[in-house]
């Protein structure tokens, strides 16, 4: 089991394995991070899933796509690079300080 504080980054080749997986770290309510790669549109489809199927669990926290604030950049390495610093910064951020930083589309 990951420790309190932990990082979460989401990225399998399977839609319903990654809300599980995505769900799973936000219900714990103690990730510094949850991220779950994909789009606008994955984003609104896991939003929906959590509302059928996870009791009021919010997707507030959920940063989707990650690596977004790269732009519209699709090169894996620079939505990696991107990514990591999305991570770097929630990781350092004071505990309680901060809200988590979503930059999905709305």
């Amino acid at each position: 089991m990951a420790p309190p504080g932990s990082a979460f980054i989401v990225l399998t080749h399977d839609h319903a394995l990654d809300f599980l997986c995505a769900s799973a770290a936000l219900k714990r309510d103690d990730a510094r991070y949850v991220g779950l790669i994909g789009s606008a549109t994955k984003r609104e489809k896991f939003r929906r899933f959590a509302r059928d199927h996870c009791d009021g669990l919010s997707d507030a926290a959920l940063v989707c796509p990650i690596g977004a604030q790269g732009g519209r950049d699709k090169r894996p390495e620079v939505i990696a690079a991107f990514v990591v610093a999305e991570v770097l910064s929630a990781l350092s951020r004071e505990r309680g300080a901060a809200q988590p930083v979503s930059f999905a589309a709305e």
